[in-house]
């Protein structure tokens, strides 16, 4: 039984006040590992947990803060999507005295 799709495209949009400010989309190899912990969703699929890190630059329009939304579709079309808060720090580009 194969558990997982080797070839997962993430689609990742950046939000602030509102607006979408940057978006992409990430193919994510497949990383499943036996022995890795499983669990069953309320299909009774089995599934597992993945983590990674996510890469964006940080400009002025995200002041004082973004949501990261995190999505992706499965073949059956079930999507599953996090999100995220992140503050961002107000400061000058270069020191001023």
């Amino acid at each position: 039984m194969q558990l997982y799709n080797p070839h997962v495209f993430s689609s990742l949009k950046i939000f602030c006040r509102g607006k979408l400010i940057a978006h992409g989309r990430k193919l994510h190899p497949g990383d499943y590992k036996p022995g890795m912990k499983t669990f069953r969703n309320f299909k009774k699929e089995e599934m597992f947990t993945s983590q990674g890190f996510i890469e964006f630059v940080v400009n002025q329009k995200m002041v004082p803060s973004c949501r990261i939304l995190l999505f992706h579709v499965k073949n059956d079309q079930e999507t599953v999507a996090d999100n995220m808060l992140i503050d961002i720090e107000d400061t000058l580009g270069n020191k001023v005295n």
